[in-house]
């Protein structure tokens, strides 16, 4: 793909169609780890370029799962996931949801 030359922005927004939590278990609890007390709520994004063509995100973006779009006009993909907090060590597989560190 080759990029068209312009000015990218993305903007993410609260999904719609009402709140869930995705960090309960199959009995509705939180589990184990005391200190996931909020919740994981899926979202959408938008993708505008300066002269204001825009394009939604085609799925919500929910905990676990990793979203990859394609935006062949434009000549780009974006690849989304929501991931569980830093130091939730059985939900991070990757780094443990740590970026970088150091002292």
């Amino acid at each position: 793909m080759n990029i068209v030359d312009d000015t990218y922005y993305v903007k993410f927004n609260p999904f719609k169609q009402g709140t869930t939590n995705l960090n309960a278990n199959a009995n509705g609890t939180l589990g184990t780890n005391a200190y996931l007390t909020e919740s994981f709520n899926p979202f959408q994004y938008v993708v505008y370029n300066s002269a204001g063509d825009t394009v939604r995100s085609e799925v919500a973006v929910q905990l676990g799962y990793s979203n990859e779009q394609l935006f062949m006009n434009w000549g780009f993909s974006i690849a989304i996931s929501q991931e569980c907090h830093a130091g939730d060590v059985d939900n991070n597989a990757n780094n443990n949801g740590v970026i970088s560190s150091s002292i």
